[in-house]
């Protein structure tokens, strides 16, 4: 599984200033994510989605992060202790071995 991850490194490219004009995710999610929600972001790197919904679901909200990348959760973590977000964002770490073995990429 290894062989289809993103390099953690790449993940600052993902999570650039650029790809937030382009792609602004507060306008892709804002239909989608309220204040109060608890919203999975499963896989999202670094945290492009995750920051800007813990935004908006704002203090009674929660965003559960799921990856399995331990580097992509760390520096996630640091951004979101730098957004002042780290109360609204709970990261849990994925194996391979948790993925259903009836699953096809």
């Amino acid at each position: 599984m290894t062989e289809r991850l993103c390099p953690a490194w790449a993940g600052y490219f993902l999570a650039n200033r650029l790809r937030m004009l382009l792609q602004n995710p507060y306008k892709i999610i804002a239909p989608y994510v309220k204040p109060g929600m608890t919203v999975l972001d499963f896989g999202s790197a670094m945290g492009f989605f995750s920051l800007p919904m813990a935004r908006i679901v704002g203090p009674t909200g929660k965003v559960v992060r799921v990856d399995v990348q331990a580097k992509m959760l760390s520096v996630l973590r640091r951004r979101a202790a730098g957004a002042g977000l780290s109360e609204r964002i709970e990261t849990h770490l994925s194996s391979e071995g948790s993925v259903s073995p009836n699953h096809r990429s």
